[in-house]
């Protein structure tokens, strides 16, 4: 897959993206400043998320029926949360002690995430209870950027560009979830590995391509397929969207190769889809608004339509609990770049555009209409962020050789958008947001002037290399088309 593209013709510019263990440096500094940037509890569904992992970790002291206790420091209410001219000054200073945490609080997922966190929890808990928060964190940042790591090195020699895919994917959401403990971030990294070891998979060319069971990139794929269908509910509905979304794209395939993509797939989604139906985890957690008819699915199915443009946004950066945007102009450059880079991509036929619009559109809202009755509208960019980031992947790995410039510029756009975004968070934590977007306040920061300082430096860091990337692809590309006009 280095030197032929998918659609079997040559790559039509020599050359290559960013080196993969430079683009994944860039991606691993930008989760180091949103790691200085977050205070406890920040992350969405955060306390829930560790106490969960201590809870399936190991051993829990108990108390009152209902009820275990875990380190405070897992346990703290985000007093800041949708209250954006809120500090993180609000928050109680760290404790040693223990906290009760009901049973409920528990979620109903998938363990193996978990389990990761909690031993990052319980290591840091040695030192001091006061630290547990930090374990969880530490760990879930190790285990997305270590998968992502090893995906670079395993792509590095197999495609040139793999390094400036793996930073046209990674949105400022998609880095913050996998720095805070939250298993959607997981999941994403997953998606994005399962993406990449789909296409190695199934448009290899060479001519042992069904020879040599298990071949290095099926076990890969086996992994990731199992990771990503393990990590939250609902990871199985978008293993299977890959898949075939992968083979939809794939010009021709041997009916060998299929039935080693699919046996390569099938235990992840069996996997996935058993714990689905055997652990339901959409409760009622409010009260209809209204009698559950077909007129009323209906109605919630074309709303969560309507909130579409709305869950674009959130993939991109709505940072926090909801409440630490990505800057308007900032995200209409990014809306923009994308709109000319997806237009421009080749060999996208009609099946392909089916697969994207049913993924990243139609599912979504067909999954909120069906849990309406119970959750309401609770549907989030996040949540279709693995197969939208998975999908554009895989177009990527398809065609994106074919307009490296366009590539190379997007690329430069989400490496500036992240430094940006380190930025808005440090602000939103430190000084508060007012709703301009700008300080609330200008007084001590409320993250400490040590995070404030890291946070500032690393983002400058990003935003002069995106710039850098930026400004010398946009160059490259006027001076080409006035070579074209004088010619």
């Amino acid at each position: 897959m280095c030197d032929v593209a998918a659609d079997g013709t040559g790559a039509q510019r020599e050359g290559g993206g960013l080196p993969a263990l430079a683009a994944w440096l860039l991606v691993a500094i930008a989760a180091v400043g949103l790691l200085a940037s977050t205070p406890t509890s920040a992350g969405p569904d955060e306390p829930a998320h560790e106490a969960t992992a201590w809870y399936l970790s190991g051993s829990v002291e108990a108390g009152p029926a209902g009820w275990f206790f875990v380190p405070a420091s897992l346990a703290v209410a985000p007093c800041f949360a949708h209250q954006t001219t809120a500090t993180a000054d609000c928050m109680p200073p760290p404790s040693a002690g223990q906290a009760l945490v009901s049973i409920s609080m528990v979620t109903n997922y998938q363990p193996p995430y978990y389990w990761v966190v909690g031993a990052g929890e319980r290591l840091a808990a040695l030192v001091g209870n006061e630290y547990a928060d930090i374990g969880g964190r530490l760990a879930s940042i190790a285990l997305n950027m270590g998968a992502l790591l090893l995906l670079s090195l395993y792509m590095r020699r197999r495609n040139r560009w793999c390094g400036t895919f793996l930073l046209l994917v990674s949105t400022p959401m998609a880095v913050f979830l996998g720095m805070v403990v939250n298993p959607s971030g997981w999941e994403t990294t997953c998606a994005i590995a399962m993406a990449v070891t789909l296409a190695e998979a199934a448009w290899s060319r060479g001519p042992d391509q069904s020879k040599g069971w298990p071949r290095t990139e099926t076990l890969v794929l086996v992994l990731a397929c199992i990771g990503l269908s393990t990590a939250r509910p609902l990871g199985f509905f978008w293993a299977a969207g890959l898949t075939v979304s992968a083979i939809v794209l794939a010009p021709t395939m041997q009916r060998r190769t299929l039935a080693r993509v699919s046996a390569a797939v099938a235990p992840g989604i069996l996997l996935g889809a058993l714990w689905f139906i055997t652990h339901p985890s959409f409760t009622s957690a409010t009260t209809p608004p209204s009698p559950v008819t077909i007129p009323n699915l209906i109605e919630s199915f074309v709303v969560s339509l309507l909130y579409f443009p709305e869950f674009l946004r959130e993939m991109f950066g709505v940072l926090g609990w909801l409440d630490t945007p990505m800057p308007a102009l900032l995200l209409f450059f990014n809306f923009a770049a994308w709109a000319v880079l997806l237009t421009r991509l080749p060999s996208i036929g009609k099946a392909a555009i089916l697969c994207g619009v049913l993924g990243i559109v139609i599912l979504p809202s067909a999954i909120e209409a069906v849990s309406w009755a119970a959750l309401g509208h609770w549907w989030q960019g996040r949540y279709t962020l693995p197969f939208a980031l998975g999908f554009v992947l895989l177009l990527l790995l398809k065609s994106g050789r074919l307009v490296p410039r366009i590539v190379s510029i997007v690329a430069g756009i989400s490496v500036l958008s992240l430094g940006v975004m380190v930025w808005v968070n440090a602000v939103r934590y430190g000084f508060g947001l007012d709703s301009y977007g700008l300080p609330a306040s200008l007084g001590t920061p409320g993250i400490g002037p040590v995070r404030l300082g890291i946070s500032a430096a690393l983002g400058l860091l990003l935003v002069l290399v995106g710039g850098y990337l930026l400004l010398r692809d946009l160059r490259t590309l006027l001076d080409a088309r006035s070579r074209v006009k004088s010619g």
